[in-house]
Order: structure tokens, then sequence, then C-alpha cells
């Protein structure tokens, strides 16, 4: 108990330390309160050839670790959750894997649409109980001012989903409680090409909307649409064929995680490579997947790396596995 307490205190005085210099370095941080400041300058990205190794998640709470962000609201802390099997929680958690926060996603509201007796539509809303079927990433947003967090529930290894979801809610800002509960906005996503397998959800700062990248497809597919508290029907605007720039071991066009960063660059992985697509033009994420060649970016291939982030600094990305054979995997920092 003890040591929890001296924990809390450590990462509220962490926390107020990092807010209070941020706010004195509006001019020089790319990156205020989530969002591009007027006067930023993007940093210059390395060539990642460097990497470190820190904590491992080894509290039995984190045992498949399928989706990462770093917080925008918590510097220096990341939000990850399970693959399939966990309850409906997202965790806050150290750069040594320890969990600080756990928040459990309780209800979800969505409007649906209905018919009265004369054939005409109308809108109500409706709140339920939120399950998780097979989370498999999660990602950031900026709305109105606000960060939220947008957590995917799109896996279906067979594609015998009828239709997945996604829950949106404003990040939580840690104020020494370990445990909250949340209610979010759902999305109900039906492809209009029908049930598809997907890994990676990411935010597009540029465009305003989301992306789904699907995994067992000879090429991922890439759809890009707003979020609407309701239910939608997607359709396919492209693929990304990733096989003409390494030699295909059976996992080249199995995306399984991507992340976008504030000025647009995004990155993504499958289980054996990362890439980088830098975006100096600020075109949509869509644009920049349908038209320009991916680099390939240094990576120690993992057991089971299913989860990939930028840092906040903009010139770092993490990676970390599922465990395998009961073994905990490490969290790696490029730069």
């Amino acid at each position: 108990m003890e040591y929890k307490l001296i924990r809390t205190i450590f990462y509220l005085a962490f926390l107020l330390f990092t807010i209070t210099g941020c706010s004195q370095d509006k001019g020089e941080n790319p990156v205020i309160d989530g969002k591009i400041t007027d006067n930023a300058q993007e940093p210059d990205k390395p060539e990642f050839v460097n990497y470190e190794t820190f904590g491992t998640a080894n509290n039995g709470r984190l045992n498949e670790i399928s989706g990462m962000v770093a917080s925008v609201n918590n510097p220096g802390l990341f939000w990850v959750h399970n693959d399939s099997g966990d309850d409906p929680i997202i965790y806050l958690v150290d750069d040594q894997m320890d969990i600080v926060q756990s928040v459990n996603l309780q209800n979800a509201v969505y409007n649906e649409t209905v018919l009265d007796g004369n054939g005409n539509e109308s809108e109500i809303t409706k709140v339920e109980s939120i399950r998780s079927v097979d989370w498999e990433d999660i990602t950031m947003t900026s709305i109105d001012e606000g960060n939220f967090i947008v957590v995917g529930d799109i896996g279906d290894n067979r594609a015998q989903r009828k239709s997945v979801a996604l829950y949106s809610f404003e990040e939580p800002i840690f104020d020494g409680s370990t445990e909250i509960s949340v209610t979010a906005n759902k999305m109900i996503v039906k492809y209009a090409e029908g049930p598809r397998d997907a890994e990676t959800l990411m935010s597009d700062p540029i465009s305003g909307e989301l992306l789904i990248m699907t995994k067992r497809d000879p090429r991922s597919k890439i759809y890009s649409f707003p979020f609407v508290a309701k239910e939608m029907v997607i359709r396919s605007k492209g693929e990304l064929n990733l096989t003409p720039l390494i030699e295909d071991d059976g996992f080249t066009n199995t995306v399984v995680a991507g992340d976008i960063d504030r000025f647009g660059n995004l990155i993504l992985k499958n289980y054996s490579h990362v890439f980088l697509l830098e975006n100096p033009d600020k075109i949509s994420a869509l644009e920049l997947l349908l038209g320009t060649t991916p680099k390939e970016l240094n990576y120690i291939v993992e057991p089971q790396g299913e989860s990939i982030c930028w840092g906040l600094d903009l010139i770092s990305y993490f990676t970390i596995s599922e465990n395998r054979g009961g073994v905990p995997q490490p969290l790696f920092r490029y730069y």
C-alpha cells in the first residue's frame, strides 16, 4: 500500500512538472495539449538506427497487448489494451509497463434509425453495456479542442462478424485514481465488401477521418471515414501492396498496426517489418498510402508484435509484442 501511494505521488508530481514545462515552452514544443501549435516546427525524422528496451509486461494483466498509443494528456505514459479475452478495459502504463490506471469502458451510447407506423424515419438514442469481442487497436484524435481515445473492436479472424465497433471517449487525465469507468460513443461499422479481419486503426489529423486497414486480404484494404455514433457502411478506398518493397515472407501484406503523428507522417508494421510514409506535402493519410512508396525502418522482430505508436517527441516510435509462451515481452523504443 505504501509503495502504491509513493508511486501515485511520484506520477502526480511528474505530470505537474511536465504540464508546467509545456505551458512555458509553447514556442518550441510542436504539440501542446494534443494540438499542432501555429508556430510549431516539425522536427526532422532520424534514421531510427538506434533502439533501447524498457520494462516488460509481467504483471499478469497484460498478456496480449494488441494496441498501444502515447497518451497526450499524460505525457510519458501510454494507453494499451489486450486482445480478445479481457474485459472492456484500457490501461495507462509507464515505460516499465507498470499499470498506473485501469479504465473500464462501461456503457456505449449511439443513435439508431427507426421507422414509425407511417414509414417515417427518426433517430433514437440507445445505451448498452460494452463488450470486448476482439479489440485490436487504439488511437488518439482531437475534437473541439479535446483529446479523444478511439478503441477498435475490429478483429475478425474468421471473417464472420456482421459488424464491428469503434468506441470513442475523452482521454482521461490521471488524477491518482487507480481505476475509473467511462461511457463511450459507439460507431457500428459494416464493410460494403463483407466481413473483414483488421488490426490497424489510425486517426488522420489532416483529413480528420479514421482509417482501418485489413489484415488478411492479399493486399491490405484501406478504409477512410468519419466517426459517427451510429451504424455506417464503409467502402474500401484502395489497397496497399508492400510486396514490391521486401521479399515476401508470408506476412508482407499482413498489416497489424499503425499510427499517424501530428504532422501526418504515418508508420505501419506487419509481423516482420516497420515502414514509414513521410508527409512533406501534408496530404491526407489515404492519399499518402495510395501515392507514396513506404520506407523500411529498423525493427527487431518480436514473437507476435501487433502494436506500434509514435512518441510525443515525434522522433521516436515504440513497439511491444504479445506475451509468447507465458514470457513477458519488453517495450522497444526506436530513435
